[in-house]
């Protein structure tokens, strides 16, 4: 038969782009958005030095902990973080106490009501949804919010059809959108529920959602998809 030909919306590690490979996969690679530091990167420090030493702090970005690794020392912040990539960089990068996490930003808000937190500060991009800090706001908890980086959509035509589609974000699949449809039979792939239901603001094609969000879940999820539809 012919080779599945699937689109990511962003570039993938190397060890995954080997494992589409060794499945029969072939895989083309666009970045859909770009991600840029904010621009005044003193006024950042300046605001983590600010911050009391016990803080608790929210990151739904692996971007945002990036965008303030540099700036962060001798802090004993709480973190509350969306898991996969995110829960991944404070590891790594921060090396902070992790008190929960979640797979959306609803869930993680529960988490903090939950934990009787009357104030947290949030390191977001320029480009967030809304839920997390209405719900907080609403359950009485004082949200300081901090924009440390923006998303830019870097979209452009894509003028082929694919039996797959990857998104890894909701700004993605908007950018993706405003210059591209999808063939009815194309399958969409998204690394969480909440790019899962942007994906479907544009489109009624069939969506799979990976089981964790993480690139690795994704690419399992994709794989696993068409070994049991298709015969790889």
């Amino acid at each position: 038969m012919s080779t599945l030909n699937v689109l990511s919306t962003k570039r993938l590690k190397t060890t995954l782009t080997e494992q589409l490979k060794e499945a029969g996969i072939s895989l083309t690679e666009k970045d859909f958005i770009r991600i840029d530091p904010a621009a005044n990167d003193e006024a950042i420090k300046q605001f983590v030095d600010s911050i009391n030493i016990d803080a608790y702090v929210i990151f739904t970005s692996s971007n945002a902990v990036d965008a303030i690794a540099h700036h962060v020392k001798d802090v004993n912040w709480k973190v509350f973080c969306i898991s996969g990539k995110t829960r991944e960089a404070v590891r790594e990068k921060l090396e902070l106490e992790i008190i929960a996490t979640a797979d959306t930003g609803v869930e993680l808000a529960k988490e903090i009501i939950q934990h009787g937190v009357n104030d947290v500060i949030f390191f977001s991009g320029n480009i967030r949804r809304k839920e997390l800090p209405q719900i907080l706001y609403k359950a009485g908890v004082m949200v300081k919010e901090l924009t440390v980086y923006k998303t830019i959509a870097t979209s452009e035509k894509i003028d082929k059809n694919f039996d797959g589609v990857l998104f890894f974000s909701p700004s993605a699949v908007r950018s993706f959108f405003s210059q591209n449809q999808l063939s009815t039979t194309t399958v969409c792939f998204a690394i969480g529920n909440t790019t899962a239901k942007e994906i479907q603001e544009y489109s009624s094609n069939k969506v799979i959602v990976a089981e964790t969000p993480t690139q690795e879940a994704i690419i399992n999820k994709l794989i696993n998809y068409y070994k049991s539809s298709v015969q790889l």
